[in-house]
Parts: structure tokens; sequence; C-alpha cells
């Protein structure tokens, strides 16, 4: 019966591919500045309301933007206090999308924004809050 288990593993491995793909901060960075001109991120405050508005292009070097994320760091410097994907739409051929957020919560936000499928690209961009 081990052998069998045994045997039977060994052929599921064979079959099996791998999918991950880990894309380098390093690289997320690079990009990040190499297509900011491309990237607008408008953020406007009334009383304690932050509203920021996203437009960025439907491709970028011939990968289709695929999805949005906010991220909020935590103020101790651990990874991040939470993550969501936002809602977009398109309208004359960009991509925008929209959130509004209180003050407080608004501290330590940063977006990033997907291009390309399977191993495509990533930027990541700190939303800052206007004075």
């Amino acid at each position: 019966m081990k052998y069998i288990f045994l045997m039977m593993l060994s052929i599921l491995s064979m079959v099996c591919n791998a999918t991950t793909c880990l894309i380098s901060d390093k690289t997320i960075a690079k990009h990040s500045i190499e297509y900011a001109k491309e990237i607008d991120i408008r953020v406007s405050k009334k009383d304690y309301l932050i509203t920021v508005v996203l437009e960025v292009p439907s491709k970028i070097n011939g990968m289709k933007f695929i999805g949005l994320m906010l991220h909020k760091d935590k103020l101790e410097g651990e990874i991040f206090e939470f993550t969501m994907p936002l809602s977009t739409y398109t309208e004359d051929g960009k991509v925008l999308s929209w959130y509004n957020v209180d003050e407080k919560t608004a501290q330590g936000n940063y977006l990033t924004i997907d291009y390309g499928q399977h191993c495509g690209m990533s930027l990541k961009y700190k939303v800052i809050e206007p004075k």
C-alpha cells in the first residue's frame, strides 16, 4: 500500500505545473517610476473626507489592465492593515476608479495596478493626502 501511494505521488508530480509568479519589489519600483507619467491619481479633501480618483491606461506595452488594489499600511510598520480590490470602469479608452475615505483611514494608503496575464507587471503608488 505504501508503495502504491508513493508511485501515485510521483506520477502526480510529473503532471503538475507550477503557476506561481513572484515580482520583486525592485522590479515593481522600477516599473512604477517608468510609467508614472501615464498614471493619474487625484486626491482632494473636504472637511474630514478624502476622495481619490484614479485614471490609468487600459494597456501598457501591449499588456491589458487586469486589476487595482487598495492597501493600507499599519502605522507600526507591519506589512499591511487591510487590502481590497477596487471596482473600475472604462471611459474613452482609460480605466477609472475612485473611493472615499476619512482622513484617519487615508494615512498609509497605496494602490497597486496590475497589467498583463500570468506574470505581467505591477505598479505601486502611495496616495498622498492634500494639505
